[in-house]
């Protein structure tokens, strides 16, 4: 676990309002980019099974996705003519959508944005944005390379997090957060250390 255990009303607490919502209102429709279109994250945040032909493919318009300094995930920063990819997916309920804003944390909020389909429709799609302009690695996110590079070690983040639903706010994890991004990139630097090495013996032989 992250941290010891700590009861608290709210949960991660990301953007209030999301947070009291009945959880019996309609459901929503979420436009995921950045690490939760891999269905294995989504599934560890929404608790749940997601049925891969429930996921659409999407483009957001006026963005990029941009990596966060010190971090392996991305977020949206606007850019006229920016295009981000992602997935729609429906039927998320408030229960879902509480555990996606402790998952997201108070850096980002909820908000409304038209996503186009594959067929060329636009439909309306929360998605979460910064709250304040952040600190950004100079770089565009890239999916293919997170899988390969840094899924792994990110699921075993998240699995923990998400483990402490209900126990926190986020401000009360995210000492914890950071401590283990930072063992995180020095594992990453030891492999990828060690990968050169060997390269470099297999070439003298």
């Amino acid at each position: 676990m992250l941290c010891g255990p700590v009861a608290t009303e709210h949960g991660r607490g990301h953007c209030g309002v999301w947070l009291h919502l009945n959880r019996f209102t309609q459901m929503m429709r979420c436009f995921f980019f950045g690490s939760l279109m891999d269905r294995e994250v989504a599934e560890l945040v929404l608790d749940r099974r997601i049925d891969p032909r429930a996921l659409r493919s999407g483009i957001l318009h006026g963005y990029e996705c941009l990596v966060v300094a010190e971090e392996s995930y991305p977020a949206l920063a606007p850019r006229a003519g920016g295009k981000v990819a992602g997935v729609v997916i429906d039927q998320i309920s408030a229960g879902e959508l509480a555990r996606m804003q402790f998952f997201e944390s108070d850096e980002f909020e909820p908000v409304a944005r038209d996503v186009e389909l594959d067929s060329g429709e636009f439909v309306t799609a929360q998605t979460f944005l910064a709250r304040e302009v952040l600190q950004y690695a100079g770089q565009l996110w890239d999916y293919a390379h997170w899988r390969l590079h840094e899924k792994n070690d990110y699921l075993v983040l998240v699995r923990e997090w998400m483990s402490e639903y209900g126990k926190y706010e986020a401000h009360q994890l995210e000492a914890a957060w950071s401590s283990a991004r930072r063992e995180q990139l020095a594992r990453q630097d030891n492999r990828g250390e060690h990968e050169q090495q060997t390269k470099r013996g297999k070439f003298h032989e």
